[in-house]
């Protein structure tokens, strides 16, 4: 399985039939219509049972003036899916000169290769009051079962901003807070929580970051998980050496970033909030990982599209929205060098979409594992993204003892 940028006369069959699939994977695949035409910049998941796990049982060469990937692939006996894959040649393109790594076909069988962790965090909150009672989200009991919740310091009823100070002045709170998320939770086969930085105010952040320090060394001997969200408008970056030493208390930090303006930049060539691209992404992660460990972090990425005008953000769209509004208009993808985010813009109203596909989710998993991060988080209520789920788990998904992704 890779990923194919669609070029200008690509049809779904023309693609089916370079890559020896039939149409109907490439729509199982990308979750597509059952007539679908195909936009310029789509990013479409071409199947294939074949991976490697390695580079050392390749041969190497080099491309030859008239050589095509469909030739080569006959020539080495290789599928083309999988020559593709073992290249990134997203495109299939080939350039006179350029060495490829020609995997030996002794190795045609498929394998397992974890790269990356995928932890899916369950957007039911787990809410805490003043007196310190632990209240679990309603759910069924087979979603509660090794499901990772939110957790926040608000009661039951909402957001109450003393709820949290309440709790910090009071010892008798907190350890009833600790017993009563040990028993709940171990009782309910609940995998772990991650409390949100978001619901703490500025006042009694550094005592909200010794409770949650205090909670990961208690909870986590007893087999249960805990981490903290940080998203980019919480105050990061004034508190790393706070944040980093409280590191080895916790199992995962849930880092969600936020784009920064930029100035000089077109209102076409800049992805609006809350979208970020490869290129930003990068500059937070180095920050980040300067005090804390690389291996803790995972990336909050909630997939979605955005359209805005004149700068301003309308609306959020799922991926799929987007698409099917580029679809319905007729509009060609393009695609921001250095974010990796594709966006169009509307016949009607002025407006221009933005938004992540598979491409650009790959480019930021390519990344996460260039930089040894713990992971790829996504929230439930995060955009509508089927195919994404599919192409992680097949690819860069790491589990201690199963194939499965941690949910």
């Amino acid at each position: 399985m890779h990923v194919y940028l669609v070029r200008p006369g690509d049809t779904l069959a023309k693609i089916a039939t370079h890559y020896h699939v039939t149409p109907e994977e490439l729509i199982q695949s990308n979750d597509l219509p059952s007539s679908p035409f195909l936009l310029p910049g789509q990013s479409i998941v071409i199947p294939s049972r074949l991976t490697v796990d390695d580079r050392d049982r390749y041969s190497t060469y080099q491309v030859q003036s008239g050589d095509t990937l469909r030739n080569l692939s006959i020539r080495f006996r290789i599928p083309v899916t999988w020559l593709a894959f073992c290249n990134t040649l997203e495109e299939g393109i080939l350039r006179s000169g350029d060495v490829l790594l020609v995997p030996h076909t002794s190795e045609w069988k498929r394998q397992t290769t974890p790269v990356i962790g995928l932890l899916s965090v369950d957007s039911d909150r787990l809410r805490i009051d003043a007196s310190g009672l632990v209240h679990l989200p309603e759910l069924a009991p087979h979603r509660l079962a090794k499901a990772t919740l939110l957790c926040t310091l608000d009661g039951p009823a909402g957001v109450l901003p003393y709820v949290a100070k309440a709790i910090l002045r009071s010892e008798s709170a907190q350890q009833q807070i600790f017993d009563g998320l040990a028993s709940r939770l171990c009782a309910h086969g609940v995998r772990g929580i991650v409390f949100d930085w978001q619901t703490v105010s500025p006042d009694c952040q550094a005592a909200y970051l010794a409770f949650v320090n205090e909670t990961g060394r208690r909870l986590r001997p007893m087999g249960l998980e805990v981490g903290l969200h940080i998203p980019a408008t919480s105050p990061w970056q004034k508190k790393l050496a706070q944040v980093g030493a409280i590191a080895s208390s916790l199992d995962h930090l849930l880092y969600e970033p936020s784009p920064a303006p930029r100035q000089g930049h077109s209102l076409y060539a800049t992805p609006p909030a809350p979208l970020t691209g490869v290129d930003e992404l990068q500059r937070h992660l180095l920050l980040l990982t300067e005090s804390i460990p690389a291996r803790k972090i995972w990336l909050v990425n909630r997939s979605l599209g955005v359209v805005c005008k004149q700068g301003q953000v309308l609306e959020l769209l799922s991926p799929h929205q987007a698409l099917q509004l580029a679809y319905h208009q007729g509009a060609p993808l393009n695609r921001e060098t250095h974010s990796e985010l594709a966006w169009f813009r509307t016949r009607e109203g002025g407006c221009t979409v933005w938004f992540e596909d598979l491409w650009s989710l790959v480019r930021k998993i390519e990344l996460l594992n260039q930089m040894n991060l713990q992971g790829l988080a996504m929230w439930e209520s995060g955009g509508y993204f089927p195919e994404a789920w599919s192409y992680v788990h097949e690819y860069f998904e790491r589990s201690a003892d199963s194939d499965e992704p941690i949910k």
